[in-house]
C-alpha cells in the first residue's frame, strides 16, 4: 500500500507541478516584471513633468520669437547694458542668425569696446543676472592697452548669443516696461 501511494505521488507530482506550481511561478514572474515596468515609467513620468517645467521657463525667458524683434530688442538691451557698465567706444554689431530646425533660432551680438576690468565685472555681473535665455558664447579678447600696472583699460571683444524659441508668445519687448502717469521732475527721489 506504501509503494502503491509512491508511485501515484510520482506519477501524480509532475503533472500538480505542470497545472498548479508553473503557471503561479510564471505569474509572479510577470507581476514583478509589471511591478518594475510601472516603477519605470513612474520615473520616466517625473523626468517629463520636470523637462515640461524647464521648457515652461525657458519660454518665458526666451527673446521673443519673431527674429528681427528678438535681434533688435536684444541689441537694443545689450547696447544699453555696456552703457551702464562704463565702457568707451562701443560698436555692437549684430551677428548672423542661426536657425535650429523649426524650434529655435540663435541671435548673437558681437560688442567691441575699450573697458577696465571692473567694468567688465560689472557688465558680466549684470548680463548673467538679468533673467534671459543668453550667454557669452565666446570672449576673443582681453587684452590690456595700456600695460599692466594699475587699473589699464582693456580691448574686450565678445559674442553674446540670445536663444528666440519658435513656439513662445509673440512680444515686442525683452521686460516689462511701465509708463508713468506724469514725468518726473529733476528733485525727485
Amino acid at each position: 500500500l506504501l509503494l502503491g501511494a509512491l508511485c501515484v505521488f510520482l506519477v501524480l507530482m509532475p503533472m500538480y507541478e505542470s497545472i498548479a506550481v508553473t503557471p503561479l511561478n510564471e505569474r509572479h514572474a510577470e507581476i514583478a516584471r509589471l511591478d518594475q515596468q510601472i516603477g519605470t515609467k513612474t520615473v520616466d513620468e517625473e523626468i517629463a513633468f520636470r523637462q515640461q517645467a524647464k521648457l515652461a521657463r525657458w519660454k518665458k525667458i526666451s527673446l521673443p520669437p519673431n527674429e528681427l524683434d528678438a535681434q533688435r530688442l536684444y541689441q537694443e538691451w545689450l547696447t544699453d547694458l555696456i552703457e551702464i557698465a562704463g565702457f568707451e567706444q562701443p560698436r555692437v554689431a549684430p551677428g548672423q542668425m542661426m536657425p535650429k530646425g523649426k524650434i529655435y533660432h540663435t541671435v548673437p551680438v558681437q560688442i567691441e569696446a575699450e573697458a577696465t576690468l571692473e567694468q567688465v565685472c560689472r557688465f558680466l555681473y549684470l548680463f548673467h543676472r538679468a533673467d534671459l535665455l543668453h550667454r557669452i558664447a565666446n570672449i576673443s579678447s582681453l587684452e590690456s592697452l595700456e600695460g599692466n600696472q594699475g587699473n589699464p583699460l582693456l580691448k574686450v571683444v565678445l559674442i553674446a548669443e540670445g536663444l528666440s524659441l519658435a513656439e513662445t508668445p509673440d512680444r515686442k519687448w525683452l521686460f516689462r516696461e511701465t509708463e508713468l502717469a506724469q514725468p518726473l521732475e529733476d528733485d525727485a527721489t
